[in-house]
C-alpha cells in the first residue's frame, strides 16, 4: 500500500502564522512582551516611534533583563516553530515560578507582522548569541526546506548581564502610532504590570489603565458572587471553575474599541478581545452595550500542558466558545451582562429623572397642575423615557415641555399610554414611539411658532408707532417674554424684586402721590432666572449716563440677593449670579467710549440692544427652532410634507 505524506509548503507557513496573524504594532509587540515574561524578566524597555509617520528605516527595539538564551537554546527551542514549551519541559511555570504564557510556540514569528527583518541579541552566562532572520528569505523556502538565519556571533564573551534584545528592521508600518491609544491597548492586554515586572515605552512605564465609570459591579457579595477581592467578584461556574470579574458602565458612550465590551484574561494576558457575548442583536444591542466595559479573569481556559488544554485561538483575539470547558462561562457572561444592563438602565433612568426634578423645577410645577391621575400618568411616562440609555435631561425636558402643553390632545395622550405600557426591558422601543412624538411635536410647534410670528408682527407695529413704554410695552413683554429669546419662557413679572430697586433709588411706582419720577424698568423671573429690563423711548439716544444707570440697577440687585435669603419672599433662594440685565432702545451713541462700556457690560451679562435687533434675532431663533423640531421627524411623513407646503 502506498503511503500519503503531509508536507509544509515552505515559507508560506511563516506568512500565515506571522505576518497575517500579528497585524499591527499592538498584537506583534504584545507577543514579544509575553516572551519577556516567560524569560523571568523584571524590566523590559521598548523603543518605538510614536506620533509620526513611520518609514522602513525606523527601528523598533524590545530589550529585557531576563534569563537570555544560549546558542543551544536558540537552536533547539527558540527556532522550533510550534514547540510546546509546557509539554516539552513538563511544567507550566518558569524557573522563577511564573505561570507560563507560551503554549503554541508561534510567538517568535510575531515580529514579522510589522517588520521584514528580525534581529536577535541574547546573552546568558556572559555569552552572546547574535543572529538575523529575514522574512523575504523565509517566504522563498520550498516545501521541506529548513531555514538558516544569518549568524553574527555564536559564542562571544561579554560583560553584559543576561537578557534578550529583539530589533525589528525594515518596518512594514506606515501610519503614525498614537501613544495614548497604544498604552491603553497594552493595558487591556495585560494585567501583570507591577513592581516585579516593569515595561517601559520610550522610558515611560506602561501601567494598568482604567476609564472612569458611572456604575461598577459587583457591588456586594450576593447571588453567585462568593467574595470580592481588590474590586473583583469571585464566582464559581457550574462546571466548578473559578473566575474573577468586574463589569461597569460609563456615563458617555465608549469610543475606544480596546475597552468597549468585556474581555477575558488568562494567566495575566488577554485571551478574548472585548466583546458583547452575542448580545448586540438583542433589545439592548444598539444602546446599553455602547456604555459597557469589563474584565473576566479565567485562568482555566489555558491552564494545562498539552495542546488540548489551550482553548485560545491562534491570534489570541478570541476563545473557542464551543469548547465544553468554555461554554458555561459564555452562558454565565451573557446572562450576567443582560441582568446588569437592566439594573443600569433603571439606575441611569432614575438619576436622569431626579436631575430633571432638581434642575428643571418648572417641569414639576407644570405636572402638578393636572389632576392626580394625570400627574401619575405623566410621571410614569417621564420615568419610562428617562430609562432610554441615550436620553439626556435636556432632551427629556424638551420632550415633556410639549407633551405637557399638548396633553389634552388625543395624539399626545395616546403616546403617553403607549410609553407606559412598555415593560422595562423593552424601553428602547420608545425610540419608535418618539418618532411619532416628533411628528406630533413638529405639528404643535408649527402652530405655536405661527402664533408667535403674529405677536412679533404686532410688537414691530408698536415700536414703529412709538407706543409708550408704560404700560403698553411693559405689558406686552410680561405677556410674551420670549420676545427677548426663547430661553426666558415662561416668565412672570417679579414685583418683590422691582420694589427693592424702587426703594433703593427713591423712585416710586406710577401714581405716587408725591409725584416722584417713575422707574421705567421691568423685572421678570422664570424659576431662578431674573431679568432686569429698562426700556428707552425713541427720543433718547443711549449714552454713558444710560449705561451707568442700568449697571447700577443690576449690580445693586445682585449684591442685595447675595446678602439675602429670598426663600420666604418668593419661594426660592436666588443669588446675584442668576440676574441679567437688558437696556433696550432705538439708537446707541456712536462715541467710542460708549462702545467700550457696552462691551464691558455685556461681559457681565448686561446687554444693550436695539429694538429691531431683538426682533430680527427672535424671528431667526423661532425659524431655527422650528427647523430643528421638524428635522427630528421623518421628512417623508405626509403631515410634515403638509407643514412644509403651508409655509
Amino acid at each position: 500500500m502506498k503511503q500519503l505524506v503531509m508536507r509544509y509548503a515552505g515559507g508560506g507557513i511563516v506568512r500565515h502564522l506571522g505576518l497575517q496573524n500579528y497585524k499591527g504594532p499592538v498584537s506583534a509587540l504584545a507577543e514579544l512582551i509575553a516572551n519577556t515574561w516567560d524569560a523571568d524578566a523584571t524590566e523590559v524597555r521598548i523603543s518605538l516611534p510614536l506620533g509620526r509617520a513611520i518609514s522602513s528605516e525606523n527601528i523598533i527595539s524590545v530589550k529585557d533583563n531576563g534569563s537570555g538564551m544560549s546558542y543551544e537554546d536558540c537552536d533547539n527551542k527558540y527556532l522550533v516553530i510550534g514547540r510546546n514549551r509546557r509539554l516539552a519541559e513538563s511544567t507550566d511555570r518558569t524557573p522563577g515560578g511564573r505561570l507560563l504564557m507560551a503554549h503554541k510556540g508561534l510567538g517568535k514569528l510575531a515580529g514579522f507582522g510589522i517588520a521584514r527583518t528580525l534581529e536577535v541579541k541574547t546573552i546568558t552566562e556572559n555569552i552572546l548569541t547574535h543572529f538575523v532572520m529575514s522574512f523575504d528569505q523565509l517566504d522563498k523556502l520550498q516545501h521541506g526546506e529548513s531555514y538558516e538565519p544569518t549568524m553574527i556571533t555564536d559564542g562571544e564573551e561579554t560583560e553584559e548581564s543576561s537578557g534578550t534584545e529583539i530589533l525589528l528592521r525594515d518596518l512594514t508600518l506606515s501610519r503614525a502610532i498614537n501613544e495614548e491609544q497604544f498604552r491603553l491597548s497594552m493595558s487591556k492586554r495585560f494585567s501583570i504590570f507591577s513592581d516585579t515586572f516593569r515595561v517601559y515605552l520610550n522610558d515611560i512605564p506602561l501601567e494598568k489603565r482604567e476609564i472612569e465609570l458611572d456604575f461598577r459591579f459587583p457591588e456586594e457579595i450576593a447571588g453567585d458572587v462568593t467574595d470580592i477581592q481588590d474590586g473583583y467578584g469571585i464566582t464559581i461556574l457550574p462546571n466548578g471553575f473559578e473566575i474573577k470579574w468586574w463589569m461597569g458602565f460609563t456615563e458617555d458612550t465608549i469610543k475606544e474599541k480596546e475597552v468597549h465590551g468585556v474581555s477575558v484574561i488568562s494567566r495575566g494576558r488577554s485571551a478574548q478581545d472585548p466583546w458583547d457575548f452575542d448580545l448586540a442583536g438583542g433589545t439592548w444591542g444598539q444602546h446599553g452595550l455602547r456604555y459597557l466595559t469589563g474584565e473576566i479573569i479565567a485562568d482555566f481556559v489555558d491552564e494545562g500542558l498539552d495542546y488540548e488544554s489551550d482553548t485560545i485561538l491562534t491570534n489570541r483575539s478570541s476563545l473557542s466558545w464551543e469548547h465544553p470547558d468554555n461554554s458555561p462561562l459564555y452562558t454565565w457572561a451573557k446572562a450576567t451582562i443582560s441582568s446588569l444592563l437592566r439594573i443600569w438602565a433603571e439606575r441611569r433612568g432614575e438619576r436622569t429623572f431626579r436631575r430633571v426634578e432638581d434642575q428643571y423645577p418648572e417641569i414639576t410645577r407644570k405636572i402638578d397642575r393636572f389632576q392626580p391621575r394625570e400627574q401619575r400618568d405623566l410621571r410614569l411616562a417621564m420615568r419610562s423615557l428617562s430609562e432610554i440609555p441615550t436620553m439626556q435631561p435636556e432632551r427629556l425636558v424638551s420632550i415633556f415641555d410639549y407633551v405637557i402643553d399638548g396633553y389634552q390632545d388625543k395624539a399626545f395622550t395616546e403616546i403617553i399610554e403607549e410609553i407606559r405600557a412598555l415593560p422595562p426591558e423593552e424601553r428602547v422601543k420608545t425610540i419608535e414611539i418618539l418618532r411619532e412624538f416628533d411628528v406630533a411635536e413638529a405639528i404643535r410647534v408649527h402652530k405655536i411658532v405661527r402664533s408667535h410670528v403674529d405677536v412679533i408682527t404686532r410688537f414691530e407695529e408698536m415700536i414703529e408707532a412709538g407706543v409708550r413704554e408704560r404700560p403698553e410695552m411693559h405689558e406686552h413683554i410680561i405677556k410674551y417674554p420670549w420676545l427677548l429669546g426663547i430661553k426666558y419662557q415662561p416668565m412672570d413679572s417679579e414685583r418683590t424684586l422691582k420694589r427693592i430697586l424702587e426703594d433703593r433709588f427713591g423712585i416710586a411706582v406710577e401714581g405716587d402721590e408725591h409725584g416722584r419720577k417713575r422707574l421705567d424698568i421691568l423685572v421678570i423671573r422664570g424659576g431662578k432666572d431674573v431679568v432686569v429690563i429698562e426700556l428707552k423711548r425713541p427720543t433718547i439716544t443711549i449714552g454713558l449716563e444710560e449705561l451707568t444707570q442700568i449697571r447700577l440697577y443690576v449690580d445693586y440687585l445682585r449684591v442685595w440677593l447675595d446678602d439675602t435669603n429670598t426663600d420666604g419672599m418668593i419661594g426660592r433662594n436666588i443669588t446675584g449670579n442668576d440676574v441679567e440685565g437688558y437696556l433696550i432702545g432705538y439708537e446707541l451713541d456712536g462715541d467710542r467710549l460708549v462702545g467700550r462700556e457696552k462691551e464691558r457690560l455685556e461681559e457681565s451679562k448686561i446687554f444693550v440692544c436695539a429694538w429691531r435687533d431683538i426682533l430680527m434675532k427672535t424671528k431667526d431663533d423661532h425659524r431655527e427652532f422650528l427647523n430643528i423640531v421638524k428635522s427630528r421627524a421623518p421628512e417623508d411623513d405626509p403631515r410634515i410634507i403638509e407643514l412644509e407646503e403651508s409655509e
